[in-house]
This record gives structure tokens, C-alpha cells and sequence, in this order.
């Protein structure tokens, strides 16, 4: 739940064309795109370390921001 994480948030990003659409990543490596109208998530992501062929390694983001076209995202680690 969305609510769990607000202590832990590190970034939020608004939809560059939906401004009812927001990113937000937080402490413990997930990163919810939600609908700040409807107060619900719309999907969750959880970062690891797979592209790095460490699976179990957890990659904590400090920053999230959508693609200019508004198609993706970006994270910092």
C-alpha cells in the first residue's frame, strides 16, 4: 500500500501530459506509478538486481522521473 511508504518516499515525478498520473519510488526499491485522482496504485515495480546477474541484490532508488514522452521512466540508484 501506497500509504505504508510515505516515510520512506525518496522521489515523486508527474505525467508529463496525465496530471492525475504520478511516479513514486521509495526506501525499500519499489516504485509505484498511481493515479492521484482515484488514489489508487496502477502498477508496482520492484527493483533488483537483475541486469547486474545479481537477482537477489535490492537496489535502493533515490530518484524517479518519467521519459519526456511520458512512455517511461528513469531511476537513480
Amino acid at each position: 500500500c501506497i500509504r505504508d511508504s510515505l516515510a520512506s518516499i525518496t522521489s515523486v515525478d508527474a505525467h508529463p501530459y496525465f496530471p492525475n498520473i504520478a511516479v513514486v519510488c521509495d526506501k525499500s526499491g519499489k516504485v509505484f506509478i498511481i493515479d492521484i485522482f482515484l488514489k489508487t496504485i496502477v502498477n508496482l515495480f520492484e527493483e533488483r538486481g537483475y541486469h547486474l546477474q545479481h537477482p537477489q541484490f535490492r537496489l535502493i532508488p533515490t530518484e524517479v522521473r518519467f521519459a519526456r514522452d511520458g512512455t517511461s521512466f528513469i531511476l537513480a540508484t
